[in-house]
């Protein structure tokens, strides 16, 4: 089994990803978001490249539904929801249909679409990730969305934590250089990945934004057993045991 890793949603563009197994990490915030929100029982998640299309689908939308996401991490005007996984509660989302647009996670997701299964990918779910690939039995790319196209410390790092599982319950994988990279990166700051990854561009805009509460949730490292699945447009859970 193939394990690949590419560095940014943009990179993606030209890659294929028939038959495989692809994994979206934007841990600050998009994915970890999504998570949130399927783990606190929203129905669906419908993400949208532009806030034009988000507002276009909500408005043909005629279940309970939330229009979610950002724009250089400032709430969306007109929006009900930010992208902070902290605003994404049980009491807000539950039953509900969530439209999202973010600055990178979403692009990274439509790129990846011709993809066998698309999981959402972060540090809370992380091990769950792992086993889930590891049950598909499949070539594995994980994609990091990367901040405006360059590169970043959070995704890549988290890649390398979902590489560090796969490695430690599977002897016959074959990492790409990106992705023994990544590995490394995780397994060289792990003891102190907060400090590591508080040297990020993204990292240090968020907490200009004063979203350290946020930041803090999305360094969490397996709080959820959750791998919620990318399929039709739709983004909705799947669950695994404990």
């Amino acid at each position: 089994m193939k394990v690949d890793a590419i560095a940014t949603a943009s990179n993606a563009k030209n890659h294929s990803f028939i038959n495989k197994n692809i994994v979206i990490v934007d841990v600050l915030r998009a994915t970890t978001t999504m998570i949130q929100a399927c783990n606190n029982n929203c129905s669906n998640i419908t993400p949208c490249l532009s806030i034009a299309k988000a507002k276009d689908i909500a408005a043909k939308i005629t279940d309970e539904k939330l229009l979610g996401g950002e724009r250089k991490g400032i709430k969306i005007k007109g929006f009900n929801l930010s992208n902070s996984p902290l605003e994404y509660t049980s009491e807000k989302v539950k039953n509900k249909h969530i439209i999202i647009t973010t600055t990178n996670g979403t692009k990274a997701l439509h790129y990846a679409s011709p993809a066998h299964h698309i999981y959402i990918g972060a540090f809370i779910n992380a091990k769950s990730v792992a086993h889930k690939l590891l049950e598909e039995n499949k070539d594995i790319v994980i994609i990091c969305a990367g901040t405006d196209g360059k590169f970043s410390l959070e995704d890549i790092s988290c890649a390398g934590l979902i590489i560090h599982y796969l490695t430690m319950q599977a002897a016959d994988l074959f990492l790409t250089d990106l992705a023994i990279a990544a590995h490394s990166l995780y397994t060289s700051n792990s003891q102190n990945l907060k400090d590591w990854i508080s040297q990020a561009t993204h990292y240090q805009t968020l907490t200009n934004l004063g979203l350290q509460k946020d930041i803090e949730f999305c360094l969490t490292i397996n709080k959820y057993h959750i791998v919620p699945e990318y399929k039709n447009g739709l983004i909705r859970n799947k669950s695994l045991p404990s």
